[in-house]
């Protein structure tokens, strides 16, 4: 017993790593699939539909009972001249033609001419007289201007309830625009007139005080041999850049042997010697070779002679004649070395000072020619102004202008077709409006599902309920009608059906999450009552017994039993409650069923204060004693989230479903009880049973499209 129960807990890390990569899984796929949305729809097809239909109510009844309106149409053309051929329905000038035509001020003057504050058809009597901006928007509200694509034609529409009222308003418009139209061009001819004109005397008077102006400059600076003058001044100013450029660069090389011989002016003379323009000198360099002469032979004498030897002090006296030659040519080029570089500097300073004197000749002449220069430019741009405003007025076409009435914006129109006195009113499209009215309706209830979903706090698919509680669904059973549970399991009633195969699908799943013993127990429990587990178990059962199972179904709800009321003997004097109290009783006290291989145990009443006994050591010991007897154990439960009982039996089982009514169990119930029983059954696998769900996908049903869409499920006696 205890090596069996070791290798069913064996597999229980490959359960855990299952949930694990499930929910990771879950996660990267995201809360909202297409499948989900497309689910959703189908869940909500009747909302969906009611308001597709109501949609389509609501456009009948508006082609029905709402008029249509009489509309008057003219057609304007932008007539194909040079100035024009250019343009496009997309030009600027179409756009701002287009606009013109439905202006406040335009629609003032027709509302004017018409007199339309005063038709108490156009405009209903009130309390209150109408505001101009009020009447402009009644009939703004009953104008339209298109351009047609690809054409030079604007459309002007006009849409009233009397169809002589809209052709006067079509007609008015476009008379008024044409009107208004010649008016701004005779106000912009008399401006360009005047302006024109004005602008000649003022373009005049100033080609006058210009050449006054320059002729008084001539004179005054003799600017005609300013020319020559800068030429001159320019050639010296080469010639002294020049040169101060060279005596720039004899003094930049002296300068670097004078720092030499300034550093060490105050030093040892032989330290003169360390500046290489000293040290070249020729002078210098034939006595610093006597000297060394010297130096040699007094060697030689003193390994011959005294320290005071004639010979040695005479030698010691030329050497001495010699340093002092030596030292006296060192300070003459050194000296010489100094001058010379002063010599550079005076010089580069007296060019420079030449030099800015010829800038400020040079810049003098320059200033004299800027004004010069001013007013020569000045002359021919007074004359140019002159010139153009003379061709401007000889060329302007006021008068041509003037002789074309039906111009718009520069542009010359040209009515097409004249507004017309409609005879019949005007609907849309009744096709276009029971199509809108149709997608709009079917749009609002594609919403609505969506937004009835997001609020809903129930489980409704397999997704959803994997990836809130971390737990893998068994399966997913459809709802099934009354007649299918009446009184047999559906999986020995309707073999065939899509419950019944949900259920073969359960039994495999259990099978091959352990293989040495074949999950001998199986819980069932729920959240809430009216779930559905007592279904599930009895059918689970059902299906071990199908495969030759001996199969023990235990009633595990002592305080609402009643297995052993349907299948069992509702007479039995014994039962759960017994065996818990006597665990030898269990080998006498479960009942065979008219299902093959089935047995039953549980109490035929209810026995208060039996459910405390499931909290003692005898349920391992009844769970023990049916281990030796029967090949599969099914307990069905009370439910957890209504009381605790559940929770010592899931100590010792191998397997526990938790069943959840789709679409009615709340979510936290649900995360309640799966906490629940994850702290206390650790070493079980514990899976979900999603009951009477209403949809046939293949995410919400393992078994594939046998699932159908069926009536509440319900378990009768």
């Amino acid at each position: 017993m205890n090596q069996s129960r070791g290798s069913k807990f064996a597999n229980y890390n490959f359960m855990t790593k299952f949930q694990s990569n499930y929910r990771a899984r879950a996660q990267v796929q995201g809360t909202l699939e297409i499948s989900e949305v497309l689910g959703v729809f189908k869940r909500h097809a009747m909302l969906i539909l009611g308001c597709a239909l109501a949609g389509l109510v609501i456009a009948v009844a508006y082609i029905k009972y709402v008029p249509g309106v009489y509309v008057s149409r003219a057609l304007l053309e932008i007539a194909p001249d040079a100035s024009v051929s250019a343009l496009s329905f997309e030009s600027p000038d179409f756009k701002t033609i287009e606009l013109k035509i439905a202006t406040q001020a335009l629609l003032a003057d027709v509302a004017k001419t018409l007199d339309l504050a005063s038709d108490p058809s156009f405009a209903p009597p009130r309390g209150r007289p109408y505001l101009e901006q009020e009447i402009i928007a009644l009939l703004n509200n009953r104008i339209s201007v298109n351009t047609l694509r690809g054409s030079r034609l604007i459309s002007i529409e006009v849409g009233d309830d009397s169809a002589a009222r809209a052709q006067q308003i079509a007609r008015s418009l476009i008379e008024q625009l044409f009107e208004n139209s010649m008016q701004e061009r005779k106000l912009v001819s008399d401006f360009a007139s005047e302006s024109i004109l004005a602008e000649i005397r003022r373009a005049e008077l100033e080609v006058q005080k210009s050449e006054e102006s320059l002729q008084t400059y001539r004179e005054n600076y003799r600017v005609i041999s300013l020319n020559d003058r800068q030429n001159i001044v320019a050639e010296r100013l080469k010639d002294i850049a020049q040169r101060a450029a060279a005596a720039k660069y004899t003094r930049l090389s002296l300068h670097a042997d004078w720092i030499q011989v300034a550093h060490l002016a105050h030093t040892n003379k032989e330290d003169l010697l360390g500046v290489k323009i000293i040290a070249d000198n020729a002078e210098v360099s034939e006595l610093r070779k006597q000297v060394a002469g010297q130096e040699a032979v007094i060697a030689g004498l003193a390994q011959r002679y005294g320290t005071l030897h004639p010979t040695l002090i005479q030698a010691r006296s030329q050497l001495e004649e010699h340093r002092s030659a030596m030292s006296r040519a060192v300070q003459k080029s050194a000296d010489s070395i100094r001058r010379a570089y002063e010599n550079a500097k005076t010089t580069e300073s007296t060019l420079d000072d030449v030099l800015a004197e010829e800038q400020k000749v040079a810049l003098e002449i320059d200033r004299l020619n800027i004004p010069y220069r001013a007013l020569e430019r000045a002359l021919a741009a007074n004359t140019a102004i002159y010139q153009q405003a003379l061709e401007r007025l000889k060329q302007n076409g006021l008068s041509d202008a003037l002789a074309q009435p039906q111009t718009v914006n520069g542009k010359s129109i040209r009515v097409v077709e004249a507004p017309m006195l409609p005879i019949a009113r005007t609907k849309f499209s009744w096709k276009l409006i029971l199509a809108f009215g149709f997608g709009a309706g079917f749009v609002i209830g594609c919403i609505l599902a969506i937004v009835q979903n997001t609020l809903c706090n129930t489980i409704s698919t397999t997704q959803s309920a994997e990836s809130l509680l971390g737990l893998s669904v068994f399966t997913a059973i459809p709802q099934a009608s009354a007649e299918m549970m009446r009184r047999w399991p559906v999986v020995l009633k309707d073999p065939a059906s899509s419950q019944a195969e949900a259920i073969r699908s359960l039994r495999t799943q259990l099978s091959l999450l352990d293989y040495d013993i074949q999950n001998r127990w199986v819980l069932f429990t729920s959240a809430e009552t009216g779930e559905g587990k007592t279904y599930c178990a009895i059918n689970y059962a059902a299906s071990l017994a199908q495969q030759g199972y001996r199969t023990l179904l235990i009633d595990g709800d002592l305080r609402s039993p009643r297995l052993q009321q349907l299948y069992g003997n509702p007479e039995a004097k014994f039962g759960l409650s017994d065996c818990l109290r006597d665990p030898d009783l269990c080998n006498e006290v479960p009942q065979s069923t008219i299902v093959d291989n089935l047995f039953i145990l549980g109490d035929a009443r209810r026995n208060p204060g039996a459910e405390a006994l499931l909290s003692t050591d005898n349920l391992w010991q009844v769970l023990r004693r049916v281990y030796e007897s029967y090949d599969r154990v099914v307990i069905d439960s009370a439910p957890i989230g209504r009381v605790s009982d559940a929770l010592y039996i899931a100590k010792y089982v191998s397997s526990i479903c938790v069943v959840i009514h789709a679409e009615k169990t709340p979510q936290k119930t649900v995360q309640y009880v799966c906490n629940q029983l994850k702290a206390t059954a650790r070493q079980a696998n514990i899976g979900l049973v999603l009951n009477k769900t209403k949809s046939s996908r293949e995410e919400d049903s393992p078994y594939g499209d046998e699932a159908k869409v069926l009536p509440e499920l319900e378990l009768r006696t």
